[in-house]
């Protein structure tokens, strides 16, 4: 929410009529960043939220009684890098076929395809990537209501594809482990994330793919995050 109130609080000073929609799976994470806005200081800007799923938001798109104003869809991070190629393709011309010729999409993508830079922001030597990660084990015990994933028996490992301009992470385990009659081997892996970073032309190709056609592009002065 910060990333996008920024822009939000720009469109304020400009006067600009806007109804903003916040899409989160996550029902707390809406109340709490909705919390930290003073949203009662906006008179252009007004405010709605959604509890849902992208594929909840598609069909709200969808109505009809949601056409016929101009809307502009925000994915101000890079989770779209989450995809592989061909399925960020599909998931974007999903949108491309309830938008119309004057709507717009801004797309975040992590354009950082230096292999050495990647693999040190992604096993950081501080651990906190790894601790990020490691919460995964906990949270899937959680779910399953006992300690299935032992923390002492499973390493985490990551790597940086060249060819692929992708950051892939999985875990390892350290000893033979057995979970409800599942025996996973010493020094097997269960792959669990995977990050791909964009060239310019490689964001092209998937931008055409989606039936949708780049306007502009807004980069930092690297070059290493562009929308």
């Amino acid at each position: 929410m910060r990333k996008v109130n920024i822009l939000l609080e720009a469109l304020e000073r400009a006067k600009k009529e806007v109804d903003y929609f916040a899409l989160d799976l996550s029902l707390p994470e809406l109340q709490r960043t909705f919390a930290e806005l003073e949203t009662s200081e906006f008179k252009y800007v007004r405010f709605n939220a959604f509890h849902g799923t992208y594929d909840d938001g598609l069909a709200w798109l969808a109505k009809p009684e949601n056409g016929g104003r101009v809307t502009c869809i925000m994915s101000l991070g890079s989770s779209i890098g989450n995809f592989d190629r061909p399925g960020a393709a599909q998931f974007l011309h999903r949108y491309s076929q309830v938008l119309g010729p004057a709507d717009l999409f801004i797309i975040g993508i992590d354009a950082t395809t230096d292999g050495d830079r990647v693999f040190k922001a992604y096993n950081d030597s501080k651990g906190v990537t790894e601790k990020f990660y490691r919460n995964g084990l906990d949270n899937a015990n959680e779910l399953l209501g006992y300690e299935a994933f032992k923390q002492d028996e499973w390493g985490v490992k990551g790597e940086y594809v060249e060819e692929a301009h992708q950051h892939k992470a999985a875990y390892v385990a350290l000893v033979d482990v057995s979970i409800e009659d599942v025996d996973i081997k010493k020094g097997e892996e269960l792959p669990f994330e995977h990050s791909d970073k964009y060239t310019e032309e490689e964001a092209d190709t998937v931008w055409y793919a989606a039936g949708l056609i780049p306007k502009a592009v807004y980069a930092d002065s690297t070059g290493d995050h562009r929308k």
